[in-house]
C-alpha cells in the first residue's frame, strides 16, 4: 500500500529535474532535455515544465499530472509548444493521432510556424485517449503537392481531437484571389470546404493550356478536398461552379459571361500526382452540347468513358506520351467539324513535333462532318523519323467506302500532308449532296482514284492549297442545273443546247438535266487549279469530250467542249 494512506500523516517528495527525457504516453514522442520541478504528494503527482522539446519543437511549458494513483483513469498532460508547421505535424504523423494527419502530409506540404496548445488525457487502463490539441497558424503556406498548386496567407485555429481535426474558419489567399474554408471530420472522412473565385487568368498561369484561349472573366467556386478512410484514392477534389461571370467561346460549348452553367471537376490524388478525374459541363441552352468525362490512371494508360459534342466512347491515353506509346480509342460516335478550332500546339506556344506523338489506334461506329454521318471509321496511324504515317483510314457505309493512306511530314518548321487512295459510291449524287461538296450530280456510281497533298497540316486542307491527281469513273446519272465549281460547267453542257454553249451563252439552264452512261476524266490539280484533257461524257445521244482547267477558289473556267 502507498505510505500514509490511512494513517495520520503527510507523505510529500519534492525535487528538480534537468535534461530528463520524460515517457508520458505510448506511441507518443517523448519530451527531450526536460527541466522543471517534480512532486509527489500523497497519491497524486504534479511535473510541473519549464523548458524542454520535441524533436525540434520548443516546449514553453507543461504541466503532467495524476490526481490519485490509487483512483485516476487518466494521466493529464497540458502544455505550450512552438514550433514550424512541418515539425507539429511530424509530432503528430508518429503519435495516436497519425491517421488523421498522416495522408494529408503526403498530399500537402506546409511551411510556417504555430503555437500549440496540448491537452491530453492519457489512459491508465483500458480507457481511450482523450485529446485537445489546439494549433494557431498565421501567414503560412501550403502546396498541394500533385497540382503544385499554392495556399498562401493561411490563417487559422485548429483543433485536434481523439475523433478528428477541425476548423471553423481558414483564410487564405489562392490563385490570387482570396478564400474561405472550413474543416472537419467524419466517420467517413476528413473534409475541407473553400470557397473563392478563379479567374480564367490565373489558372491559364497556373495550368498551362491552349484551351484557356477560348475563355475569359472569372468565377465563384465551392471546392470540396477530402481524405477518405477508406478508397482508391488518398485525396480526392471536387470543384463546382455556375460559370457566371466567364465567358468561353469555343463551340459547341461557347457560352456569354452572364449564362449559368454548371461544371463540376473532381480530381483523384496520390501524393505524386493525380489518378482520377472527371468532369461533367451542363448547357442548359443545349443539351446535346453535354460534357462528361470521367478517367481513371490504371498502368500504363490513362483510360475511361468520355461524352462530348465532338466524340463519345472510350478511351485509352497513354501516360508515357511519346512514340513509343499508343492511343487507342474505341468510339460511337465522332464529329470532325470542330477540329479546326482546336490550337493543336503545345503548352508553351511551341509548335507540335508529330514525330514524337503516340501511335492512333481509332475506330467510330459513325464519323460525322458538317452534322452529315459518313459512316463507319477505321483509322491507325504511326510515327516516323520525319513525322506521321496514317497506315489506315477506311470510311464506310452502305452505298460509300473511301479508303486512303498518307503522311504528314515536319521539315525546318514546315508541314506537308499527302493522302492517296480511292472512293467507291454506289449513290455518288446523294453523298455530294449530304456533304454539300455539289449539287450539280444525281444518281450514279463512282469510282475515284486520287493522289492529293498540301503544304501544311492534315487538318489545315484548302481548296487554295491543294495539288495531285484524281482519276475519276461515273456510270449512269445525271448533270443537273447550274452551280458554282465544276458541276456549273458540267450543267451547262446540255445536249440540246450545246450550240449555245460553244458559243459561250451560259444564260440558261435545262430543267431535267443530262443523262449519261458514263463519265471518265484524268485531273490535275496545282496549288488550287484543276486541269483535264481528257474528260469524256457518254451522254445518251453523244459523247462530249472537255479539257480545259477550272479554279476551285473563285470557281473560274476555261474550257473547250468537242460534241
Amino acid at each position: 500500500d502507498y505510505p500514509l494512506i490511512q494513517a495520520k500523516g503527510v507523505f510529500e517528495v519534492l525535487f528538480d529535474a534537468q535534461d530528463v527525457a520524460l515517457h508520458y504516453a505510448p506511441d507518443w514522442h517523448n519530451l527531450q532535455g526536460v527541466g522543471g520541478e517534480v512532486r509527489f504528494f500523497s497519491t497524486s503527482m504534479d511535473i510541473n515544465i519549464n523548458q524542454g522539446h520535441i524533436n525540434d519543437s520548443i516546449l514553453q511549458n507543461a504541466i503532467v499530472s495524476i490526481d490519485s494513483f490509487s483512483q485516476s483513469d487518466f494521466i493529464d498532460v497540458t502544455g505550450d509548444v512552438k514550433s514550424s508547421l512541418a515539425h507539429a505535424v511530424l509530432f503528430l504523423t508518429e503519435s495516436p493521432s497519425k491517421g488523421l494527419v498522416t495522408d494529408i502530409d503526403e498530399v500537402i506540404d506546409i511551411e510556417g510556424s504555430t503555437d500549440v496548445h496540448i491537452d491530453l488525457k492519457v489512459p491508465l487502463g483500458e480507457q481511450a485517449l482523450k485529446a485537445n490539441i489546439t494549433a494557431k497558424i498565421k501567414d503560412a503556406r501550403a502546396t498541394i503537392l500533385p497540382m503544385d498548386l499554392l495556399i498562401s496567407d493561411i490563417t487559422a485555429d485548429f483543433l485536434f481531437t481523439e475523433n478528428g481535426v477541425y476548423s471553423q474558419q481558414i483564410n487564405a489567399t489562392s490563385l490570387g484571389s482570396p478564400i474561405v474554408g472550413e474543416l472537419s471530420t467524419n466517420e467517413q472522412a476528413i473534409s475541407a470546404k473553400v470557397s473563392g473565385k478563379m479567374a480564367i487568368a490565373q489558372l491559364a498561369k497556373q495550368f498551362p493550356n491552349p484551351m484557356w484561349a477560348y475563355a475569359q472573366g472569372s468565377s465563384d467556386y465551392q471546392a470540396k478536398l477530402e481524405f477518405p478512410n477508406n478508397g482508391p484514392q488518398l485525396c480526392t477534389i471536387e470543384l463546382d461552379s455556375n460559370l457566371i461571370g466567364t465567358a468561353i467561346q469555343f463551340s459547341p460549348i461557347s457560352k456569354p459571361e452572364a449564362q449559368n452553367h454548371p461544371i463540376s471537376i473532381k480530381l483523384g490524388l496520390t501524393p505524386s500526382s493525380i489518378n482520377a478525374f472527371k468532369i461533367v459541363y451542363e448547357n442548359p441552352v443545349a443539351l446535346q452540347n453535354r460534357v462528361d468525362i470521367n478517367l481513371k490512371k490504371i498502368a500504363p494508360h490513362w483510360q475511361g468513358l468520355i461524352h462530348t459534342p465532338m466524340a463519345s466512347g472510350s478511351i485509352f491515353i497513354p501516360i508515357a506520351f511519346n512514340k513509343d506509346s499508343e492511343i487507342s480509342l474505341s468510339l460511337k460516335e465522332l464529329d470532325l467539324s470542330a477540329i479546326k478550332k482546336i490550337n493543336l500546339g503545345s503548352n508553351d506556344g511551341a509548335a507540335l513535333v508529330v514525330k514524337n506523338l503516340p501511335s492512333i489506334k481509332l475506330s467510330s461506329q459513325e464519323l460525322y462532318w458538317n452534322h452529315v454521318n459518313l459512316g463507319k471509321l477505321e483509322l491507325q496511324t504511326q510515327p516516323t523519323d520525319q513525322g506521321l504515317s496514317i497506315t489506315q483510314c477506311d470510311i464506310s457505309s452502305l452505298n460509300n467506302k473511301l479508303s486512303l493512306t498518307g503522311f504528314w511530314q515536319q521539315q525546318n518548321q514546315q508541314n506537308f500532308s499527302s493522302i492517296s487512295g480511292n472512293l467507291l459510291s454506289d449513290d455518288f449524287g446523294t453523298f455530294l449532296k449530304k456533304t454539300r461538296l455539289s449539287n450539280d450530280i444525281d444518281d450514279t456510281t463512282a469510282d475515284l482514284q486520287f493522289v492529293l497533298n498540301w503544304p501544311a497540316t492534315p487538318y489545315e486542307i484548302s481548296k487554295a492549297i491543294l495539288s495531285g491527281s484524281i482519276d475519276a469513273h461515273l456510270a449512269y446519272g445525271r448533270i443537273l442545273g447550274v452551280d458554282p465549281g465544276l458541276g456549273r460547267v458540267l450543267g451547262a453542257l446540255d445536249i440540246w443546247k450545246i450550240g449555245d454553249r460553244l458559243r459561250f451563252d451560259f444564260s440558261d439552264i435545262t430543267d431535267s438535266g443530262l443523262s449519261f452512261s458514263e463519265t471518265t476524266g484524268h485531273f490535275t490539280i496545282n496549288q488550287g487549279t484543276a486541269n483535264t484533257k481528257d474528260l469524256m461524257i457518254n451522254a445518251m445521244p453523244a459523247k462530249i469530250y472537255i479539257s480545259g482547267s477550272t479554279n476551285l477558289l473563285t470557281e473560274e473556267i476555261d474550257l473547250r467542249a468537242t460534241v
